[in-house]
């Protein structure tokens, strides 16, 4: 986590200069000035990754981020490539690993609770256990998969 804050800490700003439109006379320059939309554009697209992907991603998106301009129109517009994919499939496989020890830990909650799950239920509990770590397991295995 500190190094990803270090990262956007030092990240080069985007640049504010329409190029090659500087004539002389400022009445020829063009009547819209987009003053680095697609720098920040790429900027945005590399660091929604960081908020919404896993740990591996995250460190390719730092990456990307902590360099040159040219480096990151190149990961925004070849988010698919191979560093990211790798990456993401760790990601998969540490979420699915998860999910297994949430799924087992579960399970063994519920057995341990099964003699007491009947007279809870009998007063209005829930039967089975709450389910503690529901919400990690539905980002790791839903939004993280959906960047």
């Amino acid at each position: 986590m500190a190094a990803v804050l270090a990262g956007l800490m030092y990240a080069v700003p985007a640049t504010a200069d329409e190029p090659g439109d500087n004539p002389a006379d400022p009445y020829e320059r063009t009547l819209r000035i987009s003053l680095g939309a697609r720098d920040r554009q790429d900027r945005c697209q590399v660091g929604r990754y960081i908020n919404y992907g896993g740990p591996a991603v995250k460190g390719v998106a730092n990456t990307a981020l902590s360099g040159s301009q040219a480096g990151i129109a190149e990961a925004a517009q070849y988010w698919n490539s191979t560093p990211v994919l790798e990456a993401g499939q760790k990601d998969d496989e540490a979420g699915l690993a998860y999910w297994r020890t949430w799924q087992s830990r579960q399970t063994k909650l519920n057995e341990t609770n099964q003699p007491y799950a009947g007279t809870n239920s009998s007063n209005g509990r829930p039967y089975h256990a709450p389910e503690f770590g529901e919400d990690i397991v539905a980002f790791t295995l839903g939004t993280q998969s959906d960047v």
